[in-house]
Order: structure tokens, then C-alpha cells, then sequence
């Protein structure tokens, strides 16, 4: 068999005269970090999209109907605003927790390094618990 080339057929391009075909440049991370982020100056980042709302779902204006949750979600969501750690903490952890587990949970909420973002983020996600918003 000497069959013809299906290829052959399409016709061969020329290369002279094209534009040169060099991939875009990448932005080169710092080695020993692949997930190294742009600077805030690179003009390839661009912000995030942000669209616009047509209103809460049908799911986002779900509450629950457990009076006795939603007042532990109240009493929570007002002790995180006051800004109550230790009464927050143990209106929190579970009964059968140990005091000693108690109080190395409200360190980590006070004093660790971590502290304050981890302390904002829970009160919000009460908050947002309490509230059925973006549950």
C-alpha cells in the first residue's frame, strides 16, 4: 500500500511571511513557592467580578424553626459582638468538654497567634448562621 496522505490533502501552509508565533509571556514565580500570588502592581491581576443582586433566595431567607437553636444562635451572635470570648467559649463547645480542653480553646481564641481572625471569622459565620444569610 501506497495510499494517499489524508493531510496531504489539505494543502501545505507556507511559513514565510507569518508573524512569529512566540507564546505569551508568563509571569515567573519565585522558585520554592508555585503558589507565590502577583504583586498588587502587576497589571495582570485583575479585581474580582462582582455582580450584581436580584435579592436573597428562597435559601438564604431560611431560618430555622427551632426556637431553642435560634436564641442559642442570638445569645452566641450577641456574646461574639460584645466581643465576650470566655462567655462565648462556653456557651459554645460542646457539655462534655473538658475544662482543661475549654480553656486551651479560649487561648487560641485569645492569645494565639491566629487569635483575632479566627475570633472575627466565627463570630461572622454565627452571625450568618444566625441570620440564614449565605448559609
Amino acid at each position: 500500500g501506497n495510499q494517499p496522505n489524508p493531510f496531504r490533502s489539505m494543502g501545505k501552509k507556507s511559513r514565510r511571511n507569518r508573524p512569529s508565533q512566540q507564546p505569551a509571556a508568563q509571569p515567573v514565580l519565585p522558585a520554592g513557592n508555585p503558589l507565590a500570588a502577583s504583586s498588587p502592581g502587576d497589571p495582570t491581576v485583575l479585581p474580582p467580578i462582582a455582580y450584581s443582586s436580584d435579592g436573597p433566595s428562597d435559601v438564604e431567607l431560611l431560618q430555622t424553626t427551632s426556637a431553642s437553636l435560634q436564641a442559642k444562635l442570638n445569645q452566641l451572635t450577641e456574646l461574639g459582638l460584645a466581643n465576650d470570648r470566655e462567655g462565648f467559649v462556653h456557651q459554645f463547645v460542646p457539655l462534655d468538654l473538658s475544662p482543661a480542653d475549654v480553656n486551651g480553646y479560649l487561648q487560641d481564641l485569645t492569645t494565639a497567634p491566629e487569635a483575632e481572625g479566627q475570633w472575627r471569622n466565627l463570630v461572622a459565620e454565627i452571625s450568618a448562621i444566625r441570620s440564614g444569610r449565605g448559609v
